[in-house]
Formats: C-alpha cells, structure tokens, sequence
C-alpha cells in the first residue's frame, strides 16, 4: 500500500531491517512504475532478519538527504512501521528533528513500544498511527501520505477577544483532518466563537471562526482535564499546588485506594467447599503400571548418481 501510494513526481528508498538492514537502493529512485515494481519484488523476498534494531536502519533512511555529491537535498519525509520493540531512540529523533526531517510511524500489532513510535513521530513533527492485528492498515498509510503532502503548518494560534491566563496546546505537529485538543482559562466571560489562525512554513495564513458550544454538564470534568494538560507542562516547583488545588494525581502523589464494598456485594455466607476428583499421572509413585508402544517404521533408501 505504502508503494503505491507514491506519485510519478515523488522519490522514494525502501529499506527492510531487524537486527542488521538491506536497503532497496543505495540512492532516491524516482517513483517511475518499473521502480515501484521491482520495489515490491524486493518487499516480497525480505528475508527474517531477527529482532528491531531500529537506529541503524533510521540513520541508512536519514542519510538519504544526502545525494551522491555530497550536497545537503530537501528534508524528508520517513514512512517508518515495525511491530516489534525498540529503545534508546532519542538521539536519532534530535537528529531528525534537527535537520527538518520528520518521521512518520505505524506501529503495528499489540506488542510495539508506543511511546517509541509516539516519541519519534511528534519530537520530528510527523504523525502516529497504531494498527491492531484485526484493522486496515491500508487505511493509516494513507492518512499518512495526505499528511506528507499536506503544507507545513507552523503555529496555531488561537485568538479569543480577550486576555488569557494561560493556555495548554499538544506538543505534537498539526494536520488538517486531525483534531487538536487545546485548554484555556479566560479572564472574561466565554466567547461562543475564537478564531483559529494557521500559520505555515511558507508565510501563509489562513483564519477559520470557530463556534464554540457550551458544556455545563461537563463542566467540572473538562476542568480538570484542562487541569491536568497544564500540568504537565508547568514547573516542576509549581505542580505540587496546582496537584492539589485540582485533585490531580502526579509523580509525587502519595495515596491510599480503600475499596468499600456494598451491602449487595458482601458475602451472606462462608464459601462452600467442593471436592475435586484428581488423578495421578500414570506409573507415579508405583501407584498403577505403564504400557509402552513403541512402532518401527522402515523406509525404501536408493542411490542417486
């Protein structure tokens, strides 16, 4: 799916890894239907290639920006899906960030390490998408390359009529058709719109209004979560107060959990005790004998010349 999701005009490396790498080609091919098809020969015959070493085959990826001159190309963009486990990725993700590239993972399965693929995706300004043994994962590539082709946005600012007294906003990149959960605590009454401003790495700008709906119902719960967004990203000296002033649980938060059971949910009575029949294994102890069978088979052996 991820092949042929490329167009004519793209450029594209294939690389399979597990403990070691194989790379498709030592350079970006152009995306021609005769490189996609010997592509997808060489995605067919990838051989098992033991566990996920994943650092070795990114930095092979990253070095792609690199043409054979030695000149430094255009950023990329890295399609990266594995189902297995991997740690020790932070290096590569500062590296990747640093020089523009972003990372675009899938992680498939139920054992891949989620915070790694999350880890990698949003430190390079890339997406995330877990795929479960039983989901289409045809669909999460996709997704993928309308985000890749996607322009860049930069900022999101958000502009509400009136002074803030803070603000909390996801540390991961953003994406139309995606959402994007943002708090605020307002020094006025509630505006029933904000503008929503999207600057991109271009210099454009769009502006969207956004009505707004209101969740007295819910009032107390979002707070909390809005509570809680802001804490994570406070100063460590400031989040004790603003743990306890909201009733939040944080990495310093000591506590008991007392369960109390219903009058309906106790026991009226002491368990009643059954017997279970048991049997030894057959010759244990001495207690009864053993019948061996044992069958020879003979086979017809030739010489071949």
């Amino acid at each position: 799916m991820a092949l042929m999701s490329l167009s004519p005009e793209d450029s594209f490396a294939v690389i399979g890894f597990g403990s070691a790498y194989c790379c498709f080609h030592d350079v970006l091919l152009p995306a021609s239907r005769k490189n996609i098809n010997l592509a997808h020969e060489f995605v067919k015959n990838l051989p098992d290639m033991g566990g996920t070493e994943m650092n070795i085959a990114l930095e092979k990826a990253l070095g792609y920006s690199t043409n054979k001159d030695g000149g430094v190309a255009l950023p990329i963009d890295v399609l990266l899906m594995t189902d297995g486990e991997a740690w020790g990725i932070e290096s590569i993700a500062n590296v990747a960030k640093g020089a523009g590239h972003r990372i675009f993972t899938v992680g498939i399965g139920s054992a891949v390490a989620e915070d790694v693929v999350r880890t990698l995706a949003d430190t390079t300004g890339g997406a995330c998408e877990l795929v479960t043994p039983d989901e289409n994962m045809a669909q999460r590539i996709e997704r993928h390359f309308l985000r890749m082709r996607q322009s860049r946005i930069a900022k999101v600012v958000l502009e509400y009529g009136q002074s803030i007294e803070w603000e909390t906003r996801p540390l991961r990149a953003v994406f139309a058709g995606d959402s994007m959960t943002m708090f605020a605590a307002l020094t006025g009454e509630a505006p029933t719109s904000v503008n929503a401003v999207l600057q991109f790495a271009n210099g454009q700008e769009s502006t969207y209004s956004i009505q707004l709906q209101n969740a007295n119902d819910l009032g107390e719960a979002l707070m909390r979560v809005g509570a809680h967004a802001r804490l994570l990203a406070m100063e460590l000296d400031k989040r004790m107060e603003w743990a306890v002033r909201h009733q939040l649980l944080s990495d310093e938060t000591d506590y008991i959990i007392s369960l109390e059971r219903g009058e309906s949910d106790k026991a009226d009575a002491t368990p009643a005790l059954h017997v279970v029949p048991q049997m030894l294994a057959s010759g244990w102890g001495g207690t009864s004998s053993v019948c061996y069978s044992r069958t020879t088979v003979i086979k017809d052996s030739c010489d071949s010349i």
